[in-house]
């Protein structure tokens, strides 16, 4: 170590909810959840700029990453891109969901998901 008190910082962004919370501060709660509002293309509320100024005043940002389902956030595209925010797609649950007899599967969670066999395989001691 050199010695520096300096430690790096990480940028997790819950986008959809942080514009959101935004967007309902300006427009009254629940206007965000309902139909009209939620989907369709967002006008950016969100001042990418400052937030990352922010985090940047408390150290170097090492990892800088924003979660959401994109679809609608295009207008974020150049702030995003100018603040070198890595973008992690996330899509909705119901494009998962299978409806089985009220049961509701996602890959990965069990729920119509059936193990994989058991695999055997030599060892490496020779055999």
């Amino acid at each position: 170590m050199d010695g520096s008190d300096t430690q790096a910082v990480a940028l997790y962004w819950d986008f959809e909810n942080l514009h959101a919370s935004l967007s309902e501060a300006r427009n009254g709660d629940g206007s965000y959840g309902k139909q009209d509002g939620r989907f369709k293309v967002q006008d950016p509320l969100v001042n990418v700029q400052a937030i990352i100024e922010l985090a940047a005043s408390y150290g170097p940002i090492a990892i800088n990453r924003a979660y959401c389902n994109w679809q609608f956030f295009g207008r974020y595209r150049d702030a995003l891109l100018q603040g070198t925010v890595e973008l992690v797609q996330l899509f909705p649950v119901r494009a998962f969901r299978k409806e089985r007899g009220g049961h509701q599967a996602m890959p990965g969670r069990g729920g119509g998901h059936r193990p994989l066999p058991a695999h055997r395989h030599g060892s490496h001691r020779g055999r």
